[in-house]
């Protein structure tokens, strides 16, 4: 009797350790769930603030350019090394103003802006009238609501937006990409949510073209 009695207690012993691991597998599978959709709400949080201080720090910008050539007769000489070096960015987020190597760092973690003059005629915008502006890095989450901001500007005339190519754009390389607004058009949703656009995942490029006035 007291054997069998031993064993039935062996075997409850048994079956309560056997429970008490599921559980804590299963405690562990909700907190890890939990873990990974805290993370993801920082994450979007995080890409939140860069994207709405690009937006504003963009407008901004536009604005500067255009005020800095409202009297010139040209836009052809506005490099990066001249436009850091007239302010057209805020200080803090440029390297080398005004110098050789002038870069600006973007609020998107490893991305990059870059601005010059448009030096090629075409049927929407003729040399020297106006400005390509590029903002590269930008998470695929944020793209879509950038390229809006940027197309809503009223000087704007055409937005691009794609995948972020390995080299940055040269000074007087036109305005290159996947065009999302066309001038005198509003931007066009289907084409912004393709993925050779802002669709899918990654790091995008948007670009404007806008007039100095």
């Amino acid at each position: 009797m007291t054997t069998k009695l031993q064993m039935g207690r062996l075997a409850l012993r048994r079956r309560q350790r056997g429970l008490s691991l599921v559980e804590i597998a299963i405690s562990v599978a909700i907190i890890a769930a939990l873990l990974i959709g805290v993370m993801s709400w920082v994450r979007r949080i995080d890409v939140d603030r860069q994207l709405n201080a690009t937006r504003s720090d963009a407008i901004a910008s536009m604005n500067s350019a255009i005020a800095a050539y409202m009297t010139s007769p040209s836009t052809a000489t506005a490099t990066m090394v001249v436009l850091t070096g007239q302010n057209v960015w805020p200080s803090d987020r440029i390297s080398n103003p005004g110098a050789p190597g002038a870069a600006v760092r973007s609020h998107f973690k490893g991305g990059s802006e870059h601005m010059f003059g448009n030096t090629f005629s075409n049927t929407w915008m003729k040399s020297g009238a106006g400005f390509v502006y590029y903002i590269r890095g930008v998470p695929a989450q944020a793209c879509a609501q950038l390229a809006t901001t940027l197309a809503a500007h009223p000087n704007a005339i055409r937005v691009t937006a794609g995948d972020t190519p390995a080299n940055p754009p040269g000074n007087g390389n036109g305005l290159v990409g996947n065009v999302v607004k066309e001038e005198n058009a509003p931007i066009n949703m289907a084409t912004l949510s393709a993925v050779r656009a802002c669709g899918g995942s990654g790091s995008k490029q948007v670009g404007v073209a806008f007039f100095r006035s």
